[in-house]
């Protein structure tokens, strides 16, 4: 494990963890930070990590790129944030995450294919944001993977066909 919790970093710049490119622990804690900014690209160099913490700082929004080159990402958690912004190819490279946990964020609409690059995401929390618009195919890409999705204590008012559709392998809403 690397622990780096409960320090003052503000922003991981893009180079700031380059001296850990032969890091072989599994788990990066940067939780209880007030981490507000991740640069694109800034955690290139710890692609042999398995799960990353990122809860409880005060991320507003997640950029192109973020998470590329962490190929082995198994999970990823970033609740208790205030993320309501999810750039598109955000997630890109992130072949092996199964569980994505956003809940506890500001998200307000799930983007067409915003999850389109986790081919292997099991488990997708979203709980306790915002979230009041699902655009069609939202959830394209996951269709033979996703098994469980959290929305409880959100603003949605309606379910529409195209919320779900294609997600053949959903066990849990």
């Amino acid at each position: 494990e690397l622990e780096l919790s409960n320090n003052n970093i503000r922003i991981v710049e893009r180079d700031a963890l380059a001296g850990l490119a032969g890091l072989q622990s599994k788990v990066f804690f940067l939780n209880n930070q007030g981490v507000e900014t991740i640069r694109p690209w800034a955690l290139r160099t710890l692609g042999r990590v398995h799960e990353l913490m990122l809860n409880n700082n005060s991320l507003y929004e997640i950029g192109a790129c973020t998470f590329a080159g962490m190929a082995q990402l198994r999970l990823l958690d970033m609740r208790y944030n205030k993320i309501d912004t999810v750039q598109p190819g955000a997630f890109t490279g992130l072949h092996s995450l199964a569980v994505l946990n956003m809940e506890d964020n500001f998200l307000e609409v799930l983007a067409a294919r915003m999850f389109a690059h986790m081919p292997n995401l099991t488990t997708l929390l979203l709980s306790a944001n915002n979230i009041e618009l699902v655009e069609p195919d939202a959830f394209g890409g996951l269709s033979g993977s996703l098994l469980g999705l959290f929305l409880r204590n959100n603003r949605l008012r309606h379910v529409k066909s195209h919320y779900f559709s294609g997600l053949e392998r959903l066990e849990t809403l």
